[in-house]
């Protein structure tokens, strides 16, 4: 209740956040190639995840 978790006032919109792509990049591999890494991305995960 107090977090506020529910009220969807308080949402953010999926499509502001940046990508995991994004988000490694910016973690400090300069030279990561973000979009190559999101496209490939599921591909990857149905081979890694289960």
């Amino acid at each position: 209740m107090r977090s506020d978790l529910w009220n969807p006032e308080r949402h953010v919109d999926p499509q502001t956040l940046p990508t995991p792509g994004e988000m490694t990049k910016v973690a400090g591999a300069a030279d990561f190639d973000a979009e190559t890494y999101d496209r490939e991305w599921p591909e990857r995960a149905t081979k890694s995840m289960w």
